[in-house]
């Protein structure tokens, strides 16, 4: 998704979300940011930890949680929008095919080109920043794929973006570059 500062159209979206993770942080020190999808369920916090292991299977309260909760790869900065990665990671599972199941399976909501239409943004907060990311594309992937490097330098930025163009589902008109 292309990362852009928050506008005023989302700008009570983004303060309900700093309320919420404000409210978060005081049960879990872990917490790094909010994370909206409208038209999901999707509206949670974000946490990390050191690694990418401790959350896989636990929820936000770090207690056992088979369909785990969403975090941020251990690798991605995060805070004001000038320190973040290049490319922010953000894990949740998919536990099946159905678009109203659990977690991440909301996702696949963006299979449907009317969907994606009236949903355009993802919105996520850190303490220092609310943003907007607009998608620009929306495909199946695996781990032959490296989209998840979190700092790749320009020219590796550039191929994740152009792959993840090829492979999307629908062409959107967005203007995206080694910037965004």
């Amino acid at each position: 998704s292309s990362n852009s500062e928050g506008t005023a159209s989302t700008g009570n979206v983004q303060n309900d979300m700093l309320t919420k993770m404000a409210a978060f942080a005081q049960k879990n020190e872990d917490t790094v940011g909010w994370l909206t999808v409208p038209g999901t369920t999707i509206d949670e916090v974000v946490v990390q930890a050191p690694d990418n292991d401790y959350y896989l299977r636990r929820n936000n309260m770090k207690q056992s949680d088979f369909n785990g909760c969403y975090y941020a790869d251990f690798r991605t900065n995060l805070g004001a929008r000038k320190d973040l990665s290049k490319n922010v990671v953000i894990y949740g599972h998919s536990m099946d095919d159905n678009p109203d199941g659990a977690r991440f399976s909301q996702l696949k909501k963006y299979l449907d080109i009317d969907y994606c239409k009236e949903n355009p943004y993802i919105y996520f907060s850190t303490p220092e920043s609310a943003l907007t990311w607009q998608i620009f594309a929306v495909y199946y992937t695996d781990i032959a794929f490296d989209y998840i490097d979190t700092d790749p330098d320009d020219i590796k930025y550039a191929n994740i973006i152009s792959e993840a163009k090829q492979r999307s589902q629908f062409i959107f008109d967005v203007d995206v570059g080694i910037n965004d």
